[in-house]
């Protein structure tokens, strides 16, 4: 059976700014980041790599080492990587990925 675009359901948007005037009423801060910033494997790679570190994969692990250092790296998990992200990221003044709770 070949789909047509006629045949998929049409994609229903919902205004959430008022949802968004409400919560940021009440007090809270919404996270606001740049159009096409995103934590999947690619875009991370590219922003460590404007960074000065080479994101790589060995063995299905994950490793991250500093560009023109020898070696393979050292193999991190996704969550180090997306915290060794964070603070590079705090550093520069932008938004971090993973949310922290206010001190």
């Amino acid at each position: 059976m070949k789909f047509t675009p006629s045949d998929r359901r049409p994609v229903r948007k919902i205004d959430t700014s008022a949802l968004v005037a409400e919560f940021e009423a009440k007090g809270g801060t919404v996270r606001r980041f740049e159009p096409g910033e995103t934590a999947s494997y690619d875009s991370v790679k590219i922003y460590l790599l404007e960074q000065g570190y080479q994101l790589s994969m060995v063995r299905n692990m994950n490793c991250v080492k500093r560009i023109n250092a020898k070696g393979k790296g050292k193999a991190m998990h996704w969550s180090k990587i997306i915290a060794l992200v964070d603070e590079l990221r705090a550093a520069e003044g932008k938004q971090t990925f993973k949310a922290r709770r206010a001190a």
